[in-house]
């Protein structure tokens, strides 16, 4: 069984900025490029104490180098329709180049889409 195979379907979504016809702008969230990926969160003991503090769950993102995720971009998990946005740079987790393994990870937390 590969890594792989624990892997489902996300979509990287784009901040489009939209005029409104008055003047102004609206933000719009777009889904553009999708990629495979495994989520998970992190469950120590450490993590839920500082969830019960008000601290965000933290979640790890893995996923083939191709698909380089850097900080700040916003991703959709289409089961469950939920978004993530990165934390970490996948340049910072990759495994070596002298391994057979191609994967990359970055953390990630809960992202809300805001309401215009």
């Amino acid at each position: 069984m590969a890594i792989e195979d624990f892997y489902e379907d996300f979509v990287f979504v784009e901040k489009r900025k939209q005029s409104d016809g008055m003047g102004g702008f609206i933000n719009e969230y777009v889904e553009t490029v999708p990629f495979k990926a495994g989520i998970n969160t992190d469950q120590s003991m450490e993590a839920r104490i500082g969830e019960q503090q008000g601290v965000k769950s933290i979640y790890t993102i893995t996923t083939n180098k191709d698909c380089m995720l850097e900080y700040g971009d916003i991703v959709k998990r289409k089961r469950g329709n939920s978004y993530y946005k990165i934390t970490s740079n996948g340049e910072d987790m990759i495994s070596p180049m002298v391994s057979e393994m191609d994967i990359i990870q970055v953390t990630a937390e809960n992202f809300t889409i805001p309401i215009e």
